[in-house]
């Protein structure tokens, strides 16, 4: 077993450098997420507009009691399954 000395300094940079990387990865994972957001937010506003249709909210969420509810086109999908699919992978890629 190898036992790595590192120095004061070199152990602060190194938790630095780690912290940083950490940040930047949760950065561009909540930004994935915003701008995947923001695209069907303004594709279902494109849609309405060129079919003049008001039938109602073609994307909605809701994350009332607890429950993670998508309406896309009038259909609800409930993604509980995938709401622990994806808290596996945020900690797996989070570290």
């Amino acid at each position: 077993m190898v036992i790595i000395m590192e120095t004061r300094m070199e152990r602060t940079k190194r938790r630095k450098k780690e912290k940083r990387k950490k940040f930047f990865r949760r950065f561009i994972v909540y930004a994935s997420i915003a701008l995947l957001f923001l695209g069907l937010i303004a594709t279902e506003k494109a849609i309405k507009d060129l079919s003049r249709e008001n039938t109602g909210k073609m994307f909605f969420i809701d994350l009332g009691n607890g429950e993670f509810n998508i309406q896309l086109f009038g259909k609800n999908y409930n993604l509980n399954y995938f709401k622990e699919v994806l808290n596996k992978i945020y900690k797996k890629v989070l570290k």
